[in-house]
């Protein structure tokens, strides 16, 4: 924040956490929502819509007396709410429920969970040794990050590592051709 919209905006960091965590499960809604319409049941996607929609005014009746805090965090409640929502209906038609599809993503949820802890070691040492400006900063973040994200997924991800890059091999001789 302090990089793009400068430092007197450092007070919206908690609720940018909160809505970056909100909208973590958006591609499982996408999917999970997809596989309605792909089955026809447009009128349980309705139906779930509506749903949804209700539990979010409910919410918001709830907390807008309370403060942004209070309805940043209903986005994450309902958000994960909507997730269960739309994933059991979807595992009627995909036999495939929240769990497993928790477990599929898992490697590489895990894999950005040590890019991240790297980022703030290696940002730790930075501010405590270098006294770095914050783009310096965020230019090695960025650096790190890929290369770290890059090895564990060498690791754990060995066979799509190798397609990969014989697609980009691939993909080299088609250009020098």
């Amino acid at each position: 924040v302090g990089v793009v919209l400068g430092n007197q905006w450092g007070g919206v960091v908690p609720i940018m956490q909160l809505l970056c965590l909100g909208s973590l499960f958006f591609p499982f809604h996408a999917i999970n929502l997809d596989v309605l319409r792909a089955k026809g049941r447009s009128d349980l996607f309705m139906c779930l819509e509506f749903a949804k929609s209700v539990l979010g005014i409910v919410a918001l009746f709830y907390v807008y007396d309370k403060g942004i805090m209070y309805m940043t965090a209903s986005v994450v409640v309902l958000s994960i709410s909507a997730l269960c929502l739309n994933t059991m209906f979807a595992k009627k038609f995909i036999n495939v429920g929240l769990a497993r599809q928790l477990l599929d993503v898992f490697p590489m949820a895990l894999a950005a969970g040590v890019m991240a802890v790297c980022i703030i070691m290696v940002n730790h040492v930075v501010e405590v040794n270098l006294l770095a400006s914050i783009g310096v900063s965020f230019v090695l973040d960025i650096i790190i990050g890929i290369l770290v994200y890059m090895a564990l997924s060498k690791i754990l991800f060995r066979e799509v590592w190798r397609e990969l890059l014989l697609i980009l091999k691939n993909s080299l001789q088609k250009n020098n051709r």
